[in-house]
């Protein structure tokens, strides 16, 4: 048995000495950005070479976070589809130059002549631009999409030109799940995560949030960390943002990004489909301050950072936000994880840069906190507001009984309404997502989130009982009784 200070030193965090100094910068960042929970991890090569893990994972007790801690990492579930789609390739399975309507024959858009040619890696780097909102809502809020709601929508998508989207993903999320049998995430966690060794991976939400050491999305109010009321469900995991991980494996995931589709001896892709997954496909001109993005290869989006080639992806949501990059020239990656509202998204920029700044700048910049600081608390503000409309439940100016409110409203392309009386309170979701409901004038609901939603919802009465609800959803939307 190893001696207690042994073990000791074995679970201390590495510390990289030109940047041992900044995990104080970071705490009190996120206390001035409202951000509870914070991982980082910095890849040279094969190493873990720094970490830190800062704050409370769970803002119910006391939980502080760990190496273990699995966070919600959104959008950056595109990287890992792309990479097993990559992997398919290179077994035979997929051809990605083939027309994507090959594999799923039920696809049609809009245009009828993209219909027949779009392929697989036009999917994976975003050249079409195609979007739809109905699906994202369906898709990543609700958990209520289904194929005939999917292909319903997609039908109606037209092209826009080289433009971020979920749509592309979920779509290649449906084209493994064709060529192989087996659900997206099932597919990844067998031919991906198990051979990486990210045992701290899944696509399984409801999993996720059972574990104890996990980062419950959160915002913090009145200088406290407050749970949000909306949480991933396994319905709205999909495979353009439905993964969560914890920060020892997003290392793990650099690490095997930077040694070319091998980790601890194991090849997963061979060298030149890794690096051929990189190569700049559909380009992109957007402003930044240390370096333009160029645009996608798969799923990562490629640029220059202070002259060196930079691969990266962000994934944000309700009370979380992520970030994860690595630039292969010269074998640094680096992987940040947060919870908070707002405030989360602008502290892994803040980590990031704060990073690789130390490790690459030879000139001195300007320092990225203080405007930091002053979005945060913009929108820690944002946060509260959202918060605080939930009381306002309990007081309804309506001319019936909320029991008569009461009931399961339904719509054919939207799914399900649910108004709940709970404890005097008219409660409402739309297939998993809360929403909160006020009466800005009498008979009137209005609904809001702390997500996208928010709008209104007219009733429509019948006998003195609500027969009906139509929601201004992207568009005016009954749901019957």
């Amino acid at each position: 048995m190893l001696p207690a200070a042994l073990l000791l030193l074995l679970q201390a965090d590495p510390v990289h000495p030109d940047l041992a100094d900044l995990a104080e910068r970071w705490r009190a960042a996120m206390e001035a950005c409202g951000v509870p929970a914070l991982a980082m991890a910095l890849v040279e090569g094969d190493e873990v070479v720094h970490r830190v893990t800062l704050g409370q994972r769970d803002p119910a007790r006391d939980a502080p976070v760990t190496g273990d801690t699995m966070f919600y990492i959104a959008s950056i579930t595109k990287t890992y589809v792309a990479f097993a789609l990559a992997r398919l390739a290179e077994e035979g399975k997929v051809d990605l130059d083939a027309p994507v309507k090959r594999t799923l024959p039920h696809l049609r858009l809009a245009d009828a002549e993209l219909t027949e040619r779009i392929t697989v890696r036009d999917l994976l780097c975003h050249r079409y631009g195609l979007n739809s909102g109905p699906i994202v809502l369906l898709d990543a809020y609700t958990g209520e999409i289904t194929e005939e709601r999917y292909y319903h929508f997609l039908a109606e998508v037209e092209p826009r030109g080289v433009d971020y989207s979920n749509l592309h993903f979920t779509l290649a999320g449906r084209v493994i799940e064709a060529v192989t049998g087996e659900a997206w995430r099932e597919h990844l966690k067998e031919h991906l995560f198990l051979p990486a060794g990210m045992t701290r991976t899944t696509g399984y939400a409801d999993w996720m949030y059972a574990q104890d050491d996990v980062a419950i999305p959160a915002v913090v109010v009145d200088g406290k960390p407050v749970a949000t009321p909306i949480r991933k469900t396994d319905r709205t995991m999909h495979a353009a943002g439905g993964l969560g991980t914890s920060i020892d494996d997003a290392a793990r995931w650099l690490r095997l990004q930077l040694g070319r589709g091998t980790i601890d001896g194991a090849r997963l892709l061979s060298e030149r489909a890794t690096e051929a997954s990189w190569e700049l496909l559909a380009s992109t001109r957007v402003p930044g301050e240390l370096g333009p993005p160029e645009g996608f290869g798969l799923a990562w989006q490629r640029g220059l950072y202070r002259g060196h080639l930079q691969l990266s992806h962000g994934g944000d949501y309700v009370g979380a936000s992520a970030w994860i990059g690595f630039l292969p020239e010269v074998g640094l990656g680096l992987a940040v994880l947060a919870t908070g509202g707002n405030g989360a998204q602008g502290l892994c920029e803040l980590v990031a840069t704060d990073v690789r700044e130390r490790l690459l700048a030879d000139d001195e910049v300007a320092d990225p906190l203080p405007a930091l600081l002053q979005r945060a608390r913009a929108g820690r503000g944002r946060d509260a507001e959202r918060l605080a409309r939930a009381p306002a439940a309990a007081a309804l100016d309506l001319s019936v009984p909320l029991e008569r409110c009461a009931g399961t409203y339904r719509n054919e392309w939207f799914g399900t309404l649910t108004l709940e009386l709970d404890a005097g309170r008219l409660r409402a979701r739309l297939g998993d997502f809360p929403l909160t409901l006020t009466t800005p004038r009498r008979d009137v609901l209005a609904f809001s989130s702390s997500g996208p939603l928010e709008g209104e919802a007219v009733p429509e009465l019948v006998d003195g009982r609500v027969v009906a609800l139509t929601l201004e959803l992207m568009e005016p939307t009954r749901f019957v009784r």
